[in-house]
């Protein structure tokens, strides 16, 4: 999907069922409250939760990326509805669930130049 994403271009089954998991009960935590919005607080303090608990760094620019894309108004407040819209908030919790499967795995960036030499010689194929 991105680039940015931690299993981007990596080969699974599937994710772990990061709407159920982590999106839905985000917006029943909003349609509780009083005015059935979610406030900023709430979801950083909730999304902050999520990824510390994985060991995602650098969730704050993220967390203020997201809520940016969501609280287009400016209130402070958001519709459970937005959460669901969001794009940031997606990559974020795709990143959560990657982080629940044990992470992405180092990867080596596969190159012609690392088999062959400039000769075209491959020792590693003949």
């Amino acid at each position: 999907e991105d680039k940015s994403l931690l299993g981007y271009n990596m080969v699974k089954m599937g994710y772990p069922n990061w709407k159920g998991s982590f999106l839905r009960p985000l917006a029943a935590k909003a349609r509780k409250s009083k005015d059935k919005k979610l406030k900023k607080k709430d979801f950083a303090q909730y999304v902050k939760t999520l990824a510390s608990r994985e060991g995602l760094k650098g969730m704050k620019a993220r967390i203020e990326k997201a809520w940016a894309e969501m609280d287009q108004d400016g209130d402070g407040l958001v519709e459970p509805w937005r959460l669901f819209r969001c794009r940031e908030l997606r990559f974020i919790l795709k990143d959560v669930s990657v982080g629940m499967e044990g992470g992405r795995p180092p990867q080596e960036e596969e190159s012609e130049d690392a088999v062959c030499d400039g000769d075209g010689e491959c020792p590693a194929i003949s």
